[in-house]
């Protein structure tokens, strides 16, 4: 399969990084070397680096570029001779249809279907050709429940470069974030946590875009200290396109992103939501709350013992290291 995801280039990129061989890459990744070798020669960069963003980016604008033509774009003549029989004689597709079969000896030459599309293109809806068959129905709009467009997050690392130390909760600085969603309703909360100490800083937000994403993660660098957040770990919502202007204004903070449907990643975060649905149903008016009540609530979980952390409570632990970075647990 010649086809790259996102995901397969970040795996490419980490693997060249290491100096594994093409013919290994390729094992990894379930492809030919051939594939891996013709990926590196159409997305390399002109520095003679491959970087897994720049390098998809480019994948899909060439995709875009090569878009399969309609014959009606290929053919004028065809096109104005469909359109003439709509407006001026009022034939249906079909039989626009079925008079260039007859005429091109038995050869479709374009669908009713086809012709459907055109009528209700945008360019068909210009002209109005809708109102010209035999059951005026309005322009056709897209269905609910239509997939999203993907978008691409700028700068985006994924979880699979983060250090050891991070993963195996070595060394402390290092935050896990994510939203809680309630039930009819724009309010969220964004919760973040610390991963060596399980200490959570909470805030409530009016809606989840990226502006209010941002501000939640300032309040959260700025209580806590910047030099005691390293790094934070996301999901791939909409709501965090903006980390890299966080990385820009803190140098030295780092970001990660788990990989797309992998909220197990970052399991401590999702962990502690479950925590806070004791208190926060999905049901529950979040509006009726203020600042103040949510961070009296995080206060009780923060000052819970806690087993992993030998039955010392996560605002203490998070106050010893912040002074002295020594590990108590």
């Amino acid at each position: 399969m010649k086809h790259f995801t996102l995901e397969d280039r970040e795996i490419l990129e980490d693997l060249l990084q290491r100096g594994v061989s093409y013919r290994g890459i390729g094992q990894r990744l379930n492809k030919s070397h051939t594939s891996v070798r013709d990926e590196m020669k159409r997305n390399t960069l002109h520095n003679g680096r491959y970087r897994a963003t720049e390098a998809h980016q480019r994948a899909l604008r060439r995709k875009n570029q090569r878009k399969k033509r309609t014959k009606l774009e290929i053919s004028p003549g065809l096109k104005l001779y469909i359109v003439c029989k709509i407006i001026c004689e009022q034939w249906s597709p079909e039989q626009i249809d079925r008079v260039l079969r007859i005429k091109s000896g038995g050869k479709v030459v374009l669908s009713h279907e086809s012709i459907y599309q055109f009528i209700y293109s945008p360019e068909g809806r210009k002209l109005k050709l809708y109102k010209y068959l035999r059951r005026k129905k309005k322009p056709m709009r897209q269905p609910f429940g239509t997939r999203k467009k993907r978008f691409i997050i700028r700068d985006r690392v994924s979880i699979r470069r983060r250090h050891e130390k991070i993963n195996n909760r070595k060394e402390f600085g290092h935050w896990e974030t994510d939203l809680m969603i309630f039930s009819n309703q724009k309010f969220v909360l964004a919760v973040t946590v610390e991963r060596l100490t399980r200490y959570c800083i909470v805030s409530i937000l009016p809606n989840k875009t990226a502006i209010q994403m941002k501000h939640a993660l300032y309040r959260v660098i700025l209580d806590s200290g910047q030099q005691n957040v390293k790094s934070i770990t996301f999901d791939n919502g909409t709501e965090n396109v903006l980390h890299h202007e966080l990385k820009h204004e803190f140098p030295g903070l780092e970001t990660y992103f788990c990989d797309p449907y992998c909220s197990w990643q970052k399991g401590l975060v999702e962990n502690t939501n479950g925590l806070l649905r004791q208190y926060f149903p999905r049901t529950i008016e979040l509006g009726t709350f203020s600042q103040q009540d949510m961070d009296s609530i995080v206060y009780k979980i923060n000052n819970r013992p806690r087993k992993c952390l030998r039955f010392i409570s996560p605002a203490l632990a998070f106050s010893l290291f912040s002074k002295s970075g020594r590990f108590i647990t």
